[in-house]
């Protein structure tokens, strides 16, 4: 077995590393003395059941470890799960929550979202509203219904969560809820009050890091504050936390992992806005071919980073390989969330700026109205995806001689801006 896992690091990393988190060690403030204390009741069953779970996957084929594998083994690892803690019901929601997080990690929403309501539930008949063991259950199916786009129940969630973990839970804890509610609130460009939660965030897990040496958690943490920082216009100090947070896991994780992907696909995107094309290019490239390694098709950052790869070849006036990088992420946006989501709509838009460049006008327009509808009924009429949409239908429109239909889009758009 560990040779198994030797061999496909990346992998396992992908669909198990989010299993188990354990927090111990020596010096802790009191809360992390019992959480530590906590962690011990249950870290022998965890072991084995895992280690056992492994043992079960020794027949398969060491020479590549395939989508299909994994989703076997977290299947029969949530069989195995049901059965064996029937009678231990605390037990069996942490393994549940534990597989749905592996689902989700795996881009597999559906069979995740099932599994982490069903922890969450019995989680809540076990230790009541109050207990640390609801605010992280909570705090985990937040975490996906932000990703689906259920934003009102999961800024509940997260910040029912957040009650609890500032009263009672760890430094650790604390973090991890106020980075992801200061996330949730950046995507819905709520930035007035993300930036306090991310600042805070940073500079608790800074803390932490001197502290303890968790490094992961703060590379999350210089992540969430540059796409603040890029959403509101400032790409230096973008730029500078990208870098911090890719070094911090490349020297953790070597260079293979997806987390480093992940940074470098982050990377990617503020040196597009710097308008350091090919240094983005170069960068999007090696983050997608860690991705097609590392993870499953579909997977929501096999996706994300089609899309940023679309968009930056189409700056680089390679449009027939941008249509195709955006091809592929709607497809793969599509099969992941259904036809209505936020996601879809944004490389929808990417889409149809790709098209117009190709001199392809007819479907830029039919792509852009599409992108503009289902924001419309995501969003509502005054939100800035849909100010964004209006403006470049317009702007598609006036080029086109067609100047009374570009007029009215023009004018609601700037009446959204205002």
């Amino acid at each position: 077995i560990r040779k198994f896992i030797r061999r496909h690091k990346a992998a396992v990393a992908a669909g198990v590393v989010a299993i188990v988190s354990l927090a111990a060690g020596a010096g802790l403030a009191a809360n992390e003395a019992r959480a530590a204390a906590r962690e011990r009741d249950v870290a022998l069953s965890v072991s084995e059941f895992l280690t056992e779970l492994f043992e079960a996957s020794d027949p398969y084929s060491e020479e590549r470890l395939d989508t299909l594998r994994v989703g076997a083994l977290l299947d029969l690892g949530t069989a195995r799960a049901r059965d064996e803690f029937a009678e231990r019901p605390a037990l069996r929601a942490r393994m549940l929550g534990a597989l749905g997080r592996a689902h989700r990690s795996l881009g597999s929403l559906p069979t995740a979202r099932s599994l982490l309501e069903e922890a969450l539930t019995t989680t809540l008949e076990v230790h009541g509203e109050d207990a640390l063991e609801v605010a992280a259950a909570r705090h985990e199916m937040a975490r996906l219904l932000a990703e689906e786009a259920e934003y009102a129940e999961a800024e509940r969630l997260y910040r029912a969560a957040l009650d609890v973990r500032r009263r009672r839970g760890t430094v650790t804890e604390q973090a991890e809820t106020i980075g992801w509610l200061g996330e949730m609130l950046r995507v819905q460009s709520r930035f007035d009050e993300a930036e306090p939660l991310l600042l805070e965030a940073l500079e608790l897990r800074r803390e932490r890091a001197r502290t303890s040496g968790e490094a992961e958690p703060l590379a999350a943490s210089l992540g969430m504050l540059a796409s603040y920082h890029q959403d509101t216009g400032d790409y230096a100090s973008a730029e500078s936390l990208r870098r911090e947070a890719l070094d911090i896991r490349r020297s953790a994780f070597g260079p293979g992992h997806p987390l480093v992907a992940d940074a470098l696909a982050s990377l990617a995107t503020v040196l597009f806005q710097l308008q350091r094309f090919e240094d983005a290019a170069a960068a999007q490239e090696e983050a997608l071919a860690i991705y097609r390694t590392a993870l499953a098709d579909p997977h929501p950052k096999l996706a994300s980073a089609l899309n940023v790869l679309g968009v930056i070849l189409a700056d680089v006036d390679e449009l027939e390989r941008s249509e195709a990088a955006l091809e592929a992420a709607v497809d793969m946006r599509r099969r992941l969330y259904g036809d209505e989501h936020p996601g879809v709509a944004v490389v929808l838009n990417n889409l149809a700026y790709t098209l117009r460049m190709r001199g392809d006008v007819e479907r830029a327009e039919a792509v852009y109205r599409e992108s503009l509808a289902m924001n419309r009924r995501i969003h509502g009429d005054d939100h800035i995806e849909v100010a964004k949409l209006l403006n470049n239908l317009a702007s598609l429109l006036g080029a086109g001689g067609r100047h009374a239909e570009a007029e009215p889009l023009g004018r609601e758009a700037v009446a959204i801006m205002q």
